[in-house]
């Protein structure tokens, strides 16, 4: 029943945030304020931190399955989607330095 309930989260949580991400809210956001982006660069800003938040979501997903389940390709997917998030993060702290 944990199992469930945790998978059942993780994905509204990745439901709540693709409506925001769809929606393009600042209020639905906690701690984060894309007006700090330039108009041209807003829209990009808001699909790093969406790919970012996506991806970690996604990791959190994973890593629970890899202690439920055994096997090691679950190591290499949290990696890939660490590695992804990080990028993501990168290119977003990037728009920021050019506003």
């Amino acid at each position: 029943m944990l199992k469930l309930i945790v998978f059942v989260l993780l994905f509204l949580n990745i439901a709540y945030i693709t409506i925001a991400y769809l929606k393009k809210k600042d209020y639905m956001i906690f701690n984060m304020n894309f007006n700090q982006f330039s108009e041209a660069t807003r829209n990009r800003a808001w699909t790093y931190w969406y790919v970012y938040i996506i991806m970690i979501n996604l990791g959190l997903g994973f890593l629970f399955a890899s202690i439920l389940f055994k096997g090691w390709w679950y190591i290499l997917v949290i990696v890939l989607c660490a590695i992804i998030a990080l990028y993501a993060f990168y290119k977003m702290n990037q728009l920021k330095k050019e506003t």
